[in-house]
């Protein structure tokens, strides 16, 4: 996995309450002065939601000469993540934060979040938006700090001596002791499955109903300009023509969503018949 995405720092950005101590610092230092394979990591503590900005910001604008793999130390819920005085950033709001870096990499970015619900970072994807991430890291519900420490410091290690990130995840996993799961997930099957929701939002009775208002809508106002007859189009016409223009849309999609017009060499990389296939 490692081969597969460019980077070459690791970033620790920590925001956790005093109490929970510094577990982001600790994996830092530990990494540093032990790790015999692997980037450096550079620890970020950020006390709000400026902080965070400036941190992301000046990532940012290191890259290419150092592109990021980015660690959040915070905690968070099924909404979003919560920093260390009290406020509260939603997944959404971090999307385009993030694929703003992710694009800039050329579509590389990894995230990984040592944090409650990691995971429903992918809830900052929207149809006509690029990807946050290239990939992410994180579970899907409650969990401890101190198990996730142990667990990240066994994910990096074995990640980076083998390669192999189910090995890594295996090895995190074996660490957590509550019932939360950790996943990885690819850009691609996010992909996959935000593709497979467009489709069946693009076919639903609702969307064709509103699709079919607005269409008629647009043909009258069209034929009233001109000072024509508005013209009787069948449901069943306007249907077609819908059926037509799906491959349009979903093509655009795609394009979109791998930021294909700024990385052109992303159409070979995510081939969109591959990703699409059934």
């Amino acid at each position: 996995m490692p081969a597969q995405y460019k980077f070459n720092l690791i970033h620790v950005i920590e925001s956790v309450k005093e109490s929970d101590g510094e577990p982001g610092r600790v994996i830092a230092d530990n990494w540093n002065a032990s790790a015999l394979s692997g980037p450096r990591m550079r620890y970020h503590f950020v006390f709000n939601r400026t902080d965070l900005l400036r941190v992301l910001d000046e990532i940012h604008s290191e890259i290419p000469q150092w592109n990021p793999l980015l660690h959040f130390e915070v905690h968070g819920n099924d909404n979003g993540i919560e920093l260390r005085d009290g406020s509260f950033v939603p997944w959404t709001e971090m999307g385009p934060w993030l694929w703003r870096i992710n694009l800039a990499t050329r579509f590389n970015l990894i995230a990984v979040f040592s944090c409650c619900f990691g995971i429903h970072q992918i809830n900052a994807m929207t149809a006509f938006e690029p990807a946050p991430l290239a990939c992410v890291v994180g579970c899907d519900r409650e969990t401890k700090t101190m198990e996730m420490l142990q667990g990240f410091e066994a994910f990096y290690r074995t990640l980076f001596a083998t390669a192999n990130i189910e090995s890594a995840m295996t090895d995190l996993q074996r660490h957590i002791k509550s019932d939360a799961r950790f996943a990885f997930l690819t850009a691609e099957k996010m992909f996959r499955g935000s593709y497979k929701e467009a489709m069946e939002l693009s076919r639903s009775k609702a969307y064709f109903a509103e699709r079919t208002k607005r269409i008629r809508n647009e043909i009258a106002q069209s034929a009233k300009a001109n000072r024509q007859a508005n013209p009787k189009i069948s449901s069943a016409q306007i249907k077609r023509v819908l059926m037509q223009t799906e491959p349009e849309i979903l093509q655009k999609f795609y394009s979109i969503f791998f930021g294909c017009e700024l990385i052109p060499e992303n159409r070979q990389r995510f081939p969109f018949d591959q990703l699409t296939a059934e």
